[in-house]
């Protein structure tokens, strides 16, 4: 907003006050050869006389696309892509001598309707109730199991082991010690319980990230499915995990409904029911393409891990930005078509006079997003690179080559339902 106010008042004074010394030291002349022309007059040659070759390789190349972006998988392992630090490195080498996350464990809480536990008023003893302790030790085999898992401590394992209160009778000393030490895992109200899972890979990996969303069904299941207690999964890795969900729901809700916006903007625009879908689609297009580039690079050849803000960042920036090139040319062919040209001439038209200043643009906004990759981050490196593909990937193939083979193809449909009116030219 301050940018339009600026450009719309600040600007348009001072190029008013200055006039032809606010270009100094170029001196404009009348008929000058605009920057990229003739090379954009060879672009458009190009295009125009293999128009049909150009939009299949345009549906190959974004079948590809699509391909790569919906089978390369999305995590929140961010660990895996900041700098070295000590809580990082000593996660790692613990996880990788004693074959566990000691440091990040999941966590079961289970609240019950009854005490699972009863404490003698008089004599201080202990006395757990038979049939919450059986639902609690089910749950604990049965996440103890677990190949994911390396152990757990609570109730029915008080010292990551289980135990069979049974068996201690016969030995009050010891019995007395497991039993305090399973009332530490029972809350204050005396009906709830805590689980603590020791995971077998670190908690940000994408094993624990797969068991830990699974946990909450293995616990529901455990107790025989009965509805006297309710149980909650929290830790690290849960944690990671809401978040991934929360950011994927939010990208299914914001890319619909951004579409939807800028379909209905590009509708009053441009008075058109058929262009506005398909700038939509040709942006997506490129964005594919560049998501799909990254994730070659990063996950397939660096072996990283790629983000789910990585898509969410770069599909709302480039249906922006990418459009904003598009648009660039379409008010100019749409000018040229009132002025009596073709939809070819006035397509080659626009590529020629616009060339210059959409690739000027196109080729700051790359450096820019492309400086990202330097910030030593590697969670903004992948958004930085994305978004530099992006831009560079609309800036000199989309616009320059596919958007002037469908315009030229869909020729009047360009603006259905509307018509444009070519200007009258009577001599004067």
């Amino acid at each position: 907003m301050v940018t339009i106010i600026i450009a719309n008042t600040f600007l348009i004074a001072i190029l008013a006050q200055w006039q032809e010394k606010a270009y100094w030291p170029t001196k404009i002349e009348k008929n000058q050869k605009l920057p990229f022309e003739k090379s954009m007059e060879k672009v458009a040659h190009v295009v125009l006389n293999n128009r049909k070759k150009v939009i299949v390789i345009l549906v190959i190349v974004t079948l590809g696309a699509l391909f790569i972006y919906s089978t390369t998988p999305t995590n929140m392992d961010i660990f895996g892509l900041i700098p070295a630090s000590s809580g990082v490195q000593a996660t790692s080498v613990i996880n990788s001598s004693l074959h566990y996350d000691l440091f990040d464990p999941a966590y079961v809480m289970v609240n019950f309707t009854s005490p699972i536990m009863l404490v003698n008023s008089t004599t201080g003893s202990i006395h757990f109730n038979s049939t919450e302790y059986n639902q609690t030790l089910a749950i604990e085999d049965k996440l103890a199991s677990s190949p994911y898992v390396h152990s757990i401590s609570g109730p029915g394992y008080p010292y990551e082991k289980k135990v069979n209160y049974t068996n201690l009778i016969s030995s009050p000393e010891y019995s007395n010690q497991y039993i305090n030490q399973t009332a530490t895992y029972i809350g204050h109200n005396h009906k709830s319980v805590e689980i603590v899972v020791y995971l077998s890979n670190v908690a940000w990996s994408n094993p624990s990230a797969n068991f830990v969303n699974s946990m909450p069904s293995i616990v529901n299941s455990a107790g025989g499915g009965s509805g006297d207690y309710k149980a909650y999964v929290g830790g690290t890795t849960e944690y990671l995990n809401n978040a991934y969900s929360f950011t994927s729901h939010s990208f299914d809700n914001m890319v619909p409904l951004l579409g939807i916006t800028i379909f209905i903007i590009l509708l009053i625009q441009l008075a058109s029911a058929l262009t506005p879908v398909r700038l939509i689609l040709m942006v997506m297009a490129a964005v594919m393409l560049a998501l799909s580039i990254t994730y070659v690079i990063f996950y397939y050849i660096l072996h990283l891990p790629v983000i789910i803000f990585l898509p969410l960042f770069v599909f709302i920036t480039l249906l922006a930005v990418g459009l904003d090139y598009d648009i660039f040319m379409i008010t100019k062919v749409q000018e040229n078509i009132t002025k009596g040209m073709n939809t070819s001439e006035a397509v080659k038209n626009s590529i020629i006079e616009n060339g210059g200043v959409i690739i000027t643009l196109g080729s700051l906004l790359f450096a820019t997003f492309g400086a990202l990759y330097f910030s030593g981050l590697g969670i903004i490196e992948e958004i930085g690179v994305g978004l530099a593909l992006g831009v560079l990937i609309d800036t000199f193939v989309s616009w320059m080559f596919f958007v002037p083979a469908i315009m030229t193809v869909m020729d009047r449909y360009n603006w259905w339902p509307s018509k444009i009116v070519k200007e009258s030219r009577t001599e004067k």
